[in-house]
Parts: C-alpha cells; structure tokens; sequence
C-alpha cells in the first residue's frame, strides 16, 4: 500500500511543527529516488534553475531591498550568472540521485565546460555604473550560488568518503584524488583526506561571502569594509545583540558548532540544523548589515546539502515577513520549533508547486516515491 501523508491540521502553522518537520522528511526522501530518467526529473531541474530567481527576490524583499520587480530581478540575476543553471543537471548525471558520486574529471569536464567556476563568479562583480538594488540583486545571487556549490562539494567530500569507507584499499586509492579535489574547493587543501570531516561553514569563507554580498554597499557609518566585524552596538526591537568585542569569540564559537555537524546529522534533522545555523548566525548579527541574507544563505546551504534539489526560499511579503519575524521573536525566547516549522512548511509548499505541475502533466505526486507503509 502506498504511504499517504497525514491530513494538514488546523491551527497556526507554527503549532504544527510535527506535521511540517514530518511532511517535509517524507519529500526529501522521495525525491531521492526519482530515477534520473524519469519526466518527473525536468520539473525538478527547472525548479532547481527558477529558484535562485526566488530567493534573492523575496530575500532581499525582507530587508526592503532590492528591486520590487520580480522580471527585472530575474534579468538581473540571469545576467549575473548566464551560465550557472547547468549545475543543476551537473549532480544529477547518474545513480539516480540528486547528488551521484563525481569523479575529479567529471567535476573538471562539467563545470569547465559550462564556465562555472568561482573565478567566473568572482569576475562577475564589478559595480560599474549599475544603481544599488542592480547591484544587492545581483551580488546576492553570485553569492547564493557560491555557497550552494560550497554546499554541494561538503556532501560529495562527506559521500565519496563514506563509498571509501565499505570500499577496498584499491576503492580507497581510487577516490582519493576526488577526496582531495573536494577539499582544495572546500578551502582544506592540506587537510588529510582521511582525517576529520571537512568544516561546513568557517570564519574565513562567512567573511568572504560577506564580501560577495556587501563590497561597495555599505553606508559611510559602517566603520569597516566588507567582510569585517562590526565595531559597534546593536539593538533590534529591545534584542541586544552581542556586543563589538565579543563578536570574534562568539563567531570562533559559532563556526567550531557547525564543524561539529556530519552529513547523517543533516539527513537526519535537516530543518532543526538549518534553524539552528540560521539563528545561531543571525543571533550574533556580526556584520554591520546584510545579517539576514547572510542566514537565509546559510538556511540554503544546509537543506541544499541535505538533498534539497532547489533553493529554499522564505517569503518576502507582508505575510511571509510577519511569519519570519515571529520564529526569531520566538527563537530569541529560546523556542526554535517555530522556525524549524517554518523553514519545513515552506519546504513542503515548494514541492507541493512542484506536484502541481505533475498533476498537470498527468504525472503523480513526488510522494508516490516514498517507501510503503
């Protein structure tokens, strides 16, 4: 018998933690084992593709910024990155799975073929005579898709080590150089391929994405550049933010948490840890701005590297702002399960778009894919 979801409950959606957190589990499951050849796989590539449209608009919308045109947002971003999409089929090529074990040469063919490239991303940024919204969009979205390859390169690292771990020591031999690879994009160059899980997030390449995010951008009273730690006080709607001298060790602390997370922890609670990287982020607020996009990204990395076949996207209307609002009003009274409901519900409404267009397709939903009961 094939497994059907719970009835949605009545109530506030952040009471029904359970059923989103549950709702959202069964999605991440399923979607793993569409097979690569299966129709179903081209709706999910163009969500993959859209997406990225989606989260820079309605995450800049949050903070009021940005452009309030969702075309030009998307002329903007399509302009930013004219050849980035192609990631997207790039970890779908084979084993069925949104993220197949690649090869060195695979990784080298696929994204030298297409020109993605962090260097390509990098030479994408120059400010030139474009306004500031031109530039919050299209620096978000270069920054976005930074950190999803970030993203994805941690889960191949933790992936091929976990093919070498049941391996043989001819297995072993024969993915190391990809191990390696892995490591030098993720930053560990020297790191032994063997040895402690590579780092998901780092003081170092938080800063950089900063950067990415920021350079050129800041008002005059920021008394730093980007990339560098605030130097003054902050204080949102009564929350007291650490303060300046604090922050270095607040994030040095921050930065060791995530190390400690692996790739089953991320499998296992996805939505717990994108909560808790998100706020654990935000709650330090250690730039002087752009926090908020900053965590959103983080929020994107962690379900992303979980599986998630598209970029999560928060809401940046009158609605999606008050629900936003109210999980970090919760969370800074120390109850996170609102943000984790909230990050789960929206989720599960992404793919539920997604089994829409099935259904108009005459395609069944993504949970028929779901283990039996």
């Amino acid at each position: 018998m094939e497994w059907q979801p719970p009835e949605r409950p009545s109530g506030p959606w952040y009471r029904n933690w359970e059923y989103w957190t549950e709702r959202g589990h069964w999605y991440l499951y399923a979607v793993h084992k569409v097979p690569y050849d299966a129709p179903a796989q081209a709706e999910l590539h163009r969500r993959g593709s859209s997406s990225l449209y989606d989260l820079v608009f309605e995450s800049n919308a949050i903070e009021g910024a940005g452009t309030s045109s969702r075309a030009e947002n998307r002329k903007i971003v399509k302009e930013a990155l004219s050849n980035a999409f192609p990631i997207h089929d790039a970890f779908r090529q084979e084993g069925g799975g949104p993220l197949p074990a690649f090869t060195t040469a695979d990784w080298d063919a696929t994204f030298g073929r297409e020109g993605l490239t962090l260097d390509h991303l990098r030479r994408s940024m120059s400010m030139g005579d474009r306004s500031r919204s031109f530039e919050e969009v299209r620096r978000h979205a270069i920054a976005a898709a930074e950190a999803m390859l970030r993203a994805l390169t941690w889960h191949q690292v933790n992936l091929l080590r976990g093919f070498a771990a049941g391996g043989t020591e001819g297995r072993r031999a024969e993915l190391e150089p990809d191990i390696q690879a892995c490591l030098a994009e993720l930053g560990e160059a020297d790191a032994d391929p063997w040895g402690a899980p590579p780092r998901f997030l780092t003081e170092r390449w938080l800063s950089s994405c900063h950067r990415r995010l920021a350079e050129g951008l800041l008002g005059a009273d920021a008394g730093v550049v980007a990339g560098d730690y605030r130097r003054d006080s902050r204080v949102v709607e009564g929350f007291v933010f650490p303060a300046p001298e604090s922050v270095p060790s607040c994030m040095a602390r921050f930065a060791r948490e995530t190390a400690q997370v692996g790739l089953d922890d991320l499998l296992d609670y996805p939505f717990q840890i994108a909560a808790r990287f998100s706020y654990g982020f935000v709650r330090i607020h250690p730039f002087p701005d752009f926090n908020g996009r900053l965590s959103r990204i983080i929020l994107m990395m962690v379900l992303r590297a979980a599986g998630l076949p598209f970029y999560l996207t928060l809401r940046g209307d009158s609605t999606g702002r008050k629900r936003y609002h109210r999980s970090l009003r919760s969370a800074n009274a120390g109850d996170m399960k609102p943000y984790e409901a909230l990050i789960a519900m929206r989720t599960v409404e992404m793919f539920e778009d997604i089994d829409r267009n099935f259904a108009a397709a005459g395609l069944p939903s993504l949970l028929t894919f779901a283990p039996e009961s």
